[in-house]
């Protein structure tokens, strides 16, 4: 019986040994050696392709999250963006929007319809968050926390709207173009919507804010240029466009006038938080502006509500400024 054993454990060792061997000549088949000479080989398929610094953050980006996405701030201000009516969607911004789209297809981009203030405070949170139209002021950006694309249009600068049958009137009071800061020191009443901010005149607004009225329940400039048309007001400050389109659906028409010392032009960009994420998304879009400054559909829908002869946007334009007269 011992002897049987015996034989018996003889045999599984032998079995045993077969095994292994065959496991250890089967991963050697399957596995060669590593030859030196292949990693130094010369050969095109095997030599990573040289990527540039920027295009290296792109690939990092999109490696990781799949897609880019940049988060719109939209306001509900014609026509900026056109939110209802017959001319929806055809808001100038909401244009931008959409040809930025077929330039940046890889990027997912949402919209978030919301305030001029919480926008910004949300910027300001480093929410990843843009504004797709803003004045370029990239002066100021160290100080709002933000980052600016390079200009993609041009504007038409800010002017004073009053009823037709006023505008001579402040004509002889105030000049040709009109002489703002004589303006704010009179008595007349104005207003515009809350948070709204105008560049270059803010300073003077801020100075000259006694016969300013805060109208709380104004959702847009639409709501402000009805009291002025109605005499609860006596005018107010904005861009032409957004007069343009009021005048395009309102029974009483207002008047433009423009202010002494405005460019005749006022450059466009696009804003984002300064973070990383906000740089990624301004070095996306600066990577398409002069295809979207070229865009034939929204140099279209520009001129028409800024006026026909309004430049696609250059980098050095004639930009003369609105010298004042005498009344």
């Amino acid at each position: 019986m011992c002897h049987l054993m015996k034989f018996y454990l003889l045999i599984a060792v032998f079995v045993l040994l077969g095994i292994g061997t065959w496991l250890i000549t089967s991963s050697s088949s399957n596995h060669p050696a590593i030859n030196s000479s292949t990693n130094s080989s010369s050969d095109s398929s095997t030599t990573i392709p040289a990527v540039t610094p920027d295009e290296t953050i792109v690939a990092s980006q999109l490696g990781r999250n799949q897609l880019l996405k940049i988060q719109w701030g939209v306001t509900p201000e014609a026509p900026f963006h056109i939110a209802q009516g017959p001319d929806q969607g055809n808001g100038f911004c909401d244009v931008l929007l959409q040809r930025l789209a077929v330039y940046l297809p890889d990027v997912r981009q949402e919209r978030l319809l919301d305030t001029h203030a919480n926008i910004r405070l949300r910027m300001q949170q480093h929410q990843q968050v843009c504004f797709p139209c803003t004045l370029f002021k990239p002066e100021t950006a160290t100080a709002q926390a933000r980052i600016y694309s390079e200009p993609t249009h041009f504007y038409r600068p800010h002017g004073i709207v009053v009823r037709k049958s006023a505008a001579q009137n402040f004509i002889e009071q105030f000049g040709s173009p009109i002489d703002l800061v004589k303006l704010l020191r009179s008595d007349y009443r104005y207003s515009f919507p809350v948070a709204r901010r105008f560049g270059d005149l803010q300073p003077l607004i801020d100075q000259y804010s006694k016969n300013y009225h805060a109208i709380p329940d104004a959702k847009n400039s639409q709501d402000i240029f009805r009291l002025v048309d109605q005499s609860a007001l006596d005018f107010s400050i904005d861009f032409q466009s957004a007069l343009t389109y009021y005048n395009r659906s309102e029974q009483h028409q207002l008047i433009f006038l423009p202010i002494a010392g405005q460019p005749q032009l006022l450059a466009g960009a696009i804003s984002c938080p300064d973070t990383n994420w906000g740089q990624l998304a301004i070095f996306r879009i600066n990577k398409v502006v002069e295809k979207l400054r070229q865009d034939p559909q929204l140099l279209e829908n520009l001129r028409f509500w800024q006026g026909s002869d309004l430049p696609a946007y250059q980098s050095e334009p004639a930009t003369g400024r609105n010298e004042p007269e005498s009344p």
